[in-house]
């Protein structure tokens, strides 16, 4: 049994504590996250909770019980002209996934049908994406690919902006301009994460 302790950003499985996605690829995040003022941190991270947990009301059909305030209100626009573009059947929504033979848990945003295709999408609310920002998505879908219980055959950015806008960008196709691949920089910090457990 999974279980996640959301204020903590813990998870278990049948009691015992295991690494998550996020803290996972922090050896990489974490140097660019210390270039940003601690405030301006605290305001994306509220603004992708409160955006996260509204396209989830829509995705699951209780745009009743959506409130948003003003300054997200665009955020949101940009997700609903996603939809009604894309038309997205989803299988899974803000799920909650354990990968077993590499040990590791994580919450996949989206996962279902895009264009005839099973694809991840991860939303994103970051005003100013970096080459980092893109290699840590590609890193995080790749994760989730592995542990998701289905076939994936595409992984997503959503970026959702401000003015209502998106962009849709397509791992696959950054690893390839990039020449690198998601699941080995994973990998690589998974691997690197466990030995830090073992040296400290």
């Amino acid at each position: 049994m999974i279980t996640f302790d959301e204020g903590k950003h813990i998870y278990c499985v049948d009691g015992v504590k295991k690494p998550n996605v996020t803290e996972i690829l922090g050896l990489i995040s974490a140097g660019e996250y210390k270039k940003i003022n601690p405030e301006t941190l605290r305001q994306a991270a509220l603004r992708g909770s409160i955006v996260h947990e509204a396209t989830e009301l829509i995705d699951i059909g209780m745009t009743d019980r959506l409130s948003v305030p003003y300054e997200y209100a665009g955020y949101i626009n940009a997700y609903t002209e996603f939809v009604r573009l894309y038309r997205p059947e989803w299988e899974y929504i803000e799920s909650i996934l354990y990968e077993p033979n590499n040990d590791y848990c994580g919450t996949v945003d989206r996962c279902g049908w895009i264009d005839g295709k099973r694809a991840i999408v991860d939303i994103k609310t970051v005003s100013a994406p970096t080459k980092i920002t893109y290699v840590l998505l590609a890193a995080q879908t790749a994760a989730y690919a592995k542990a998701i219980k289905v076939d994936v055959e595409k992984r997503y950015g959503l970026f959702l902006k401000k003015d209502g806008t998106f962009r849709l960008v397509d791992c696959a196709e950054y690893e390839r301009k990039y020449d690198f691949d998601g699941w080995e920089v994973f990998t690589s910090c998974l691997d690197f994460s466990r030995k830090i457990t073992r040296w400290v």
